[in-house]
């Protein structure tokens, strides 16, 4: 570790009791947000993979196999991020609508114009 440089507090610790921030010396605190930065995009990444796997799972019951895609399968479906597919939703370039908040995306439909997208049509 460079002279000067303080150690990195401990995450887990500052995760299970976040007022602990309150605790990590001024001069660590730079090293803590890059830490905190790295381990986001790792969390972010294993998201997607947990949200593919479970999108290409069978629908154990009927309702669940009608259900819309969110917008985090579809992108994930797409391998696109979430920005990129709202934005194709709001041009009307993929079928999806906004359903209070949150985006989703009619099965039929999404499967359709990925499959029309596949082709080149």
């Amino acid at each position: 570790m460079p002279q000067g440089t303080a150690p990195l507090p401990d995450l887990v610790a500052i995760l299970a009791q976040p007022a602990r921030v309150a605790d990590v010396p001024m001069e660590a605190l730079p090293a803590l947000l890059l830490h905190l930065s790295a381990e986001h995009h790792r969390l972010a990444a294993v998201e997607t993979t947990v949200a593919a796997r479970l999108a290409a799972l069978p629908s154990l019951t009927p309702e669940v196999a009608g259900a819309p895609y969110t917008l985090v399968e579809a992108a994930t479906l797409l391998g696109k991020s979430t920005a990129w597919v709202r934005r194709q939703a709001r041009s009307g370039r993929l079928p999806g609508r906004k359903v209070g908040k949150s985006w989703v995306f009619p099965r039929d439909d999404f499967d359709r114009a990925r499959r029309r997208a596949r082709l080149g049509a």
